[in-house]
C-alpha cells in the first residue's frame, strides 16, 4: 500500500515538476495527446502490419496470375506451329513462333517484378528465361536451314531432339512455378493466422497497459489543474471568513502562479489596510478623549471653585484648605 501511494507520488512530483510553468490550456490540450496518441499509434501499427500482409499477398497472387498467362499448351502450341514450318505447310514469316516467344519472353519479365529477388521461385524463372534464349536460338537455326536446300532432316532432329526437349522442359518449369506459389501462398496464409493471433494477443496486453497508463497519467494531469484551483478555493474561504493570516503560496502553472501570487498580495494590503483602519481609529479614540477631557476640566474647575467659595462662606475652613491642596494636586 506504501509503495503504491509512494510510487503515485513519486509520479505525482514528477508531473508537477515538468508542468510547474505549463499554463491549464497547455495542460488541457496534453491530456488529450495522452489519451489521443496512444491509440493513433496503435491504429497506425494494426494498419502498418496489414498493409505489409496484404501486399505480400498481393504479390504472391499477382505471380500466379502471371504464370497462368504463359498457357500451359504453350509445349504443344508452338512444338506444332514449328513442325509447321519445317514441313513448310507454313512459310517462317506466316508462322507465330516469333510472336509466341515474344509473348513468353514478356510473361517472364512480368514475373521477375512480381516476385521477391530472394525468393526460391526466382531461380525457376532464371532457368525458364535460359530455356527460351535457347529455343530462340532453335528456332534461328530452322530459320537458316530453310533458305538452304537438303535441311529437312537436320530441321527434324533440332525440333525433336531440341525444341520438343526444351518446351517440355518449359512447361514443367511453368507448373512447379505455380505450385510452389501456391504453396507459398498457403504457408502465408498459416503464417498470416498465426500471426493474427499473435497479434491480437499482444495487442490486448499492449491496449491493457496503454490504458493503464493512459488513465494514470490523465488522472495526474487533472490533478494537476484542479488541485491548485483547490487549493485557491480553499484559501479564499478562509479570507472571507475572516483568516487573513493564510498564504496560497502556489508555483504551479502559469495562470494559477499569477492568481496565487494576486491573492496573496491582496491579502498583504487588506492586513495593511485593516492595520492602517485600525491606528486611525486608535488616534481618533485619543482625540476625542483629549477634546471630551478639555470640555470637563472648565466645568470641574468651576464646579470645584464654587464649592469652595459656599465652604469659605459657611468658615468650614479645614475643608476649604483640603480642597484648595487636592485641587492643586490635581
Amino acid at each position: 500500500m506504501r509503495s503504491k501511494e509512494g510510487t503515485g507520488g513519486c509520479m505525482e512530483k514528477l508531473i508537477n515538476k515538468k508542468l510547474q510553468n505549463t499554463s491549464l490550456e497547455n495542460r488541457i490540450r496534453m491530456t488529450y495527446v495522452v489519451v489521443i496518441a496512444p491509440i493513433i499509434v496503435l491504429l497506425i501499427i494494426c494498419v502498418a502490419m496489414l498493409y505489409g500482409e496484404n501486399k505480400r499477398y498481393d504479390d504472391l497472387v499477382d505471380a500466379v496470375d502471371t504464370a497462368s498467362q504463359f498457357s500451359l499448351d504453350f509445349k504443344d502450341d508452338f512444338d506444332y506451329e514449328t513442325y509447321l514450318v519445317i514441313v513448310e505447310s507454313k512459310t517462317f514469316e506466316d508462322s507465330d513462333l516469333r510472336y509466341m516467344l515474344k509473348e513468353a519472353n514478356s510473361v517472364i519479365e512480368n514475373l521477375k517484378q512480381d516476385i521477391d529477388s530472394s525468393s526460391g521461385n526466382s531461380s525457376k524463372i532464371e532457368d525458364i528465361e535460359k530455356y527460351l534464349g535457347n529455343l530462340s536460338r532453335y528456332t534461328d537455326r530452322i530459320e537458316e536451314n530453310l533458305k538452304e536446300e537438303g535441311k529437312y532432316e537436320e530441321n527434324i532432329e533440332i525440333w525433336e531432339n531440341d525444341v520438343q526437349i526444351v518446351t517440355g522442359l518449359i512447361r514443367e518449369s511453368i507448373i512447379q512455378f505455380i505450385y510452389y506459389e501456391l504453396q507459398d501462398i498457403q504457408t502465408m496464409r498459416n503464417e498470416t493466422t498465426e500471426m493474427y493471433t499473435d497479434f491480437i494477443t499482444y495487442l490486448l496486453i499492449a491496449t491493457v497497459i496503454v490504458v493503464a497508463l493512459v488513465i494514470a497519467i490523465s488522472y495526474y494531469l487533472s490533478r494537476s489543474v484542479t488541485k491548485p484551483i483547490k487549493h485557491l478555493s480553499y484559501i479564499t474561504e478562509k479570507v472571507s471568513n475572516g483568516d487573513l493570516s493564510v498564504r496560497a503560496n502556489l508555483q504551479e502553472g502559469a495562470e494559477v502562479g499569477v492568481l496565487a501570487n494576486s491573492l496573496d498580495v491582496m491579502i498583504d494590503r487588506i492586513n495593511d489596510l485593516l492595520n492602517q483602519v485600525r491606528l486611525e481609529q486608535e488616534s481618533l479614540r485619543e482625540a476625542e478623549l483629549e477634546l471630551l477631557q478639555s470640555q470637563i476640566n472648565p466645568h470641574f474647575l468651576y464646579n470645584t471653585l464654587d464649592t469652595i467659595v459656599w465652604l469659605a462662606e459657611a468658615s468650614d475652613k479645614d475643608k476649604v484648605v483640603s480642597m484648595v491642596k487636592s485641587l492643586s494636586d490635581f
